[in-house]
This record gives C-alpha cells, sequence and structure tokens, in this order.
C-alpha cells in the first residue's frame, strides 16, 4: 500500500507497472511470467483482470463516461480504446 499513495496524477513515476511485477510473482510464484496466451495460469489471470475491468468500468459508466477514454494511459493490448 506504500506504493499507492505516492501515485501521482498521470503516473510519471510508472508506479502501476512497478506494483504488477512485484504483486503477479508474489501472487503466483516466482518463476511466474505474464503472457496473453500460455498456460492455464495466465488463464485464471485474464479472466481475474477481466472481471476487475468490468467492475472498475461499471461505475465509470453509470457516471455518463467512458472508460475506454482514460487521461494520460494508453495500452496496446486494449481494444476498446480510443
Amino acid at each position: 500500500m506504500l506504493m499507492a499513495r505516492r501515485v501521482r496524477s498521470g503516473d510519471p513515476d510508472n508506479l502501476q507497472a512497478q506494483a504488477a511485477q512485484e504483486y503477479r510473482p508474489a501472487q503466483m510464484g516466482a518463476d511466474f511470467r505474464r503472457e496473453s496466451h500460455a498456460d492455464s495460469a495466465n488463464a485464471l489471470v485474464n479472466c481475474g483482470d477481466t472481471v476487475m475491468l468490468s467492475g472498475a468500468s461499471r461505475p465509470i459508466i453509470g457516471a455518463g463516461l467512458l472508460p475506454a477514454l482514460g487521461a494520460h494511459h494508453q495500452s496496446a493490448s486494449r481494444a476498446d480504446r480510443a
């Protein structure tokens, strides 16, 4: 949680990526490598990420905003980006 308190608008220090590098191995084991179409562990991570994205998108859409139009964030793997 200490890293979360240091995040600033636009994440100029790239803390989101740093947190992911620490979180996934702690959750899935030191040898875990994040890949789109690999083994069953990656399939479970993809499913979990989809559920979390859905849960985060619902209130954004409910407020009349578009979650695909994120400020200061681009993702090459997200099909719904603008």
